[in-house]
């Protein structure tokens, strides 16, 4: 079983307007719906991380006018969970829709739990279940913003997942900012040298292209086991030759 994400850099405009760029996710659509046994995530782009941040939802509803800001949020993040369904109908996939928002919790800001049971059958029943970043009840502050890097991670542990393919707006991980003198591209990197060398240890390397907060999860999806890859799905083919372990230009991370 494999699991992709399409980055919301990818699939959304930059900046606070909602807007779809519908010839990407088109594209990728079409590069993912022949992959079998195959669990589709994406991020909110525009369509949840601005409002949420104005917003202040990541530490939860503090005062009353940060009910209808949820609201708001789990409506927009949905708005582009249904183009996402429907560019993958087209590709003629069988998207069924899992947002986390509808079967799962968190607590004090983290995931907590998530129904597994329905993943499982979708897959048994050969649809390719969709899911992402989403708002989440919060036991403790009311409501999360969990990403859709913390749903893969979920996944990736609950159902052993053999290969994670992150779809971003750069090639992969580097050593530094892509473009700034001495910044090379990390081929293959284990869960220590990301851990040591890119997420933190001595401050002059840095995961790029808002790589930084997937780091962790990437690095905890490799020690279990599971095969990840970084490309950037704005570069026809490479999410699907990832899929298929061809090998594209990008980061592997193996345990």
């Amino acid at each position: 079983m494999m699991l992709v994400k399409l980055g919301g850099s990818i699939i959304t405009r930059k900046g606070g307007a909602k807007q779809v760029r519908r010839d990407v996710l088109r594209r990728l659509a079409h590069e993912v719906a022949a992959v079998p046994e195959l669990i589709v995530l994406h991020g909110a782009g525009s369509f949840g991380h601005t409002l949420a941040k104005k917003a202040g939802l990541k530490q939860g509803i503090a005062r009353p006018s940060q009910f209808h800001a949820a609201s708001l949020v789990s409506a927009d993040v949905r708005t582009l969970h249904v183009e996402v369904l429907r560019a993958l109908q087209a590709a003629k996939a069988r998207p069924f829709s899992m947002p986390p928002g509808q079967v799962g919790f968190a607590r004090g800001g983290q995931l907590a739990v998530m129904a597994m049971g329905p993943f499982r059958l979708a897959l048994q029943q050969g649809f390719t279940p969709v899911s992402c970043g989403d708002v989440l009840l919060d036991e403790q502050q009311g409501v999360a913003i969990v990403s859709a890097d913390a749903v893969a991670l979920h996944l990736a542990r609950e159902l052993g997942a053999e290969r994670m393919v992150f779809a971003t707006d750069v090639d992969g991980i580097y050593t530094a900012p892509p473009g700034k003198p001495g910044a090379e591209l990390i081929e293959h990197c284990s869960p220590d040298a990301l851990r040591k060398h890119v997420l933190g240890g001595s401050g002059k390397t840095d995961v790029t292209g808002g790589m930084a907060g997937k780091g962790q999860a990437i690095a905890a999806m490799a020690e279990l086991g599971c095969e990840v890859w970084v490309v950037n799905g704005l570069k026809p083919g490479r999410v699907r030759d990832a899929l298929r372990g061809k090998d594209p230009v990008g980061t592997i991370v193996r345990g």
